[in-house]
């Protein structure tokens, strides 16, 4: 069996399958994430242990009691910090990705700083990266950074409490600006334009994704079910292995967009450059592939927030698909602006419903979250194009990606769209590395295998109609909010 745990923003995942990705048994549970004030986003790291903890065990009761694990393979969200305190414990809480708060240190760093991050990471600075974060914890908290012995990610912190070492790999390091991507390494340059020179000495070592961090230990195998020793896998940013998971690893795929808590779209690149179009561009799991990509908090967050929080659990996530299906988008319809935990990086900053009607109905909400969704996948899939990226169709994945978003995804796009019959593609990206590291598939690209079970073209008439109401979207983005 393979066993993998995928820790989203909104959801962790189990699964156990054979080598062949016949799913043995899964258990899922939302992240306890939780937001201590307004931009705020933490983990409770300690919560987040026992609650992947508690999932291991749950599947690995319901397989048959013959069956061995051959390998476990983690992946999670990018960018935030976790931390590891010099003595090996984890105190407090991380802080995730979604968290705004040392926006203003990009402020504090002079220009020349910038530049020289720009040019080693290959990506745009923003505030949920390690780097920021470390440095307003040093600014406004120096005791509790002084503990810090070692700086992870999320997968990386859950591996570490499996293996008790402590390891990153291409993707995840990469994805969080801390890595030279042309040369492949941490940079003391890198660390200086940062003004933490002390980090370097905080940075796990980088492996790849298919290589083997250490085996589980006895204290996680009691509290996980897990037999000890069982290897563990470098593991994958979790968007690196959503996008394999979705078949895409070569140049002429598709571009594939994920609508999960964030809104990313990638491309696989060809050669490591800086594109100011778009977010970042990324080395793979396999410390040798490119994906350009461009991203935001901005597609099914904004459904969490509608249901959890507007309609304070009297409506069913899976009412949105009927929605879709019985709504009819007009030119009078009500915009939305999907900002409820993040932005496109234009003036208009927060969440908002424009051009209510006193005839518009819940469900015109609704069609209207989901539509503003699919304006910002537009919006960052032409980003890519202006970046040099081949849009000439969209593999969709992700737990928004249901077969109403993927045809609304079309016309609004204008692009056709699929959809793979593996729904937790984070988990078959996982699979591809663990057939990999135990010798099945000489490459991630090699190892990768999809089904197509959903098509959907562009229907002429929608897309004229979405396109003009985008337009109108992109002049919304105009005011400040």
């Amino acid at each position: 069996m393979l066993l993998t745990a995928d820790i989203g923003l909104s959801f962790c995942k189990v699964a156990v399958s054979t080598a062949e990705s016949d799913l043995l048994s899964s258990e899922g549970a939302p992240t306890p994430v939780c937001t201590p004030g307004p931009g705020r986003s933490e983990m409770p790291m300690e919560a987040l242990w026992q609650t992947v903890a508690g999932l291991i065990r749950r599947v690995l009761e319901a397989v048959p009691e013959r069956t061995t694990v051959a390998a476990v393979g983690i992946s999670g969200h990018g960018n935030g910090a976790y931390f590891v305190d010099a003595d090996g414990q984890t105190r407090g809480q991380a802080v995730t990705s979604m968290d705004t708060a040392a926006a203003e240190e990009m402020d504090r760093l002079p220009e020349q700083n910038r530049s020289v991050l720009t040019a080693l990471t290959l990506q745009q600075l923003w505030a949920g990266q390690p780097g920021m974060i470390l440095r307003r914890l040093k600014r406004t908290a120096p005791e509790r950074y002084a503990r810090i012995g070692q700086v992870l990610s999320c997968k990386d912190f859950i591996a570490y409490r499996l293996t008790g070492q402590c390891h990153t790999d291409y993707g995840d390091v990469s994805a969080a600006g801390l890595l030279d991507i042309r040369q492949n390494r941490y940079a003391p340059e890198l660390f200086a334009a940062l003004e933490l020179p002390e980090l370097a000495a905080k940075l796990p070592p980088v492996l790849r994704s298919s290589d083997c961090r250490g085996g589980v230990t006895p204290e996680a195998a009691s509290a996980t079910g897990i037999p000890a020793g069982t290897p563990v896998i470098g593991g994958m940013f979790d968007v690196d292995a959503c996008i394999y998971g979705a078949g895409i690893a070569r140049s002429d795929d598709p571009v594939c967009s994920i609508a999960g808590t964030w809104n990313i779209n990638a491309a696989v690149a060809a050669v490591p450059e800086f594109h100011p179009t778009i977010r970042q561009c990324v080395r793979r799991g396999d410390g040798k592939a490119l994906l350009l990509i461009d991203s935001s908090a901005t597609s099914a967050v904004n459904i969490e927030w509608l249901m959890k929080i507007f309609f304070a659990g009297s409506r069913r996530y899976d009412e949105l698909a009927d929605v879709l299906r019985r709504v009819r988008r007009t030119g009078d319809s009500p915009y939305w602006l999907p900002f409820v935990n993040g932005s496109l990086g234009t003036a208009a900053s927060r969440g908002a419903w424009i051009g209510i009607h006193a005839s518009h109905r819940t469900d015109d909400l609704m069609a209207a979250v989901a539509e503003g969704m699919a304006f910002a996948h537009r919006f960052h899939l032409e980003n890519l194009a202006r970046a040099g990226a081949a849009v000439s169709g969209i593999r969709l994945t992700g737990g928004a990606a249901t077969p109403e978003f993927g045809q609304l995804l079309a016309d609004v796009c204008g692009q056709p769209v699929t959809t793979v019959t593996e729904k937790q593609s984070g988990a078959a990206g996982l699979r591809a590395a663990a057939r990999v590291a135990l010798g099945l598939a000489p490459t991630l690209a090699d190892a990768v295998s999809v089904t197509v079970d959903g098509a959907f073209q562009p229907i002429a008439a929608e897309h004229d109609l979405y396109n003009q109401r985008y337009q109108r979207f992109k002049e919304l983005l105009s005011c400040p909010l």
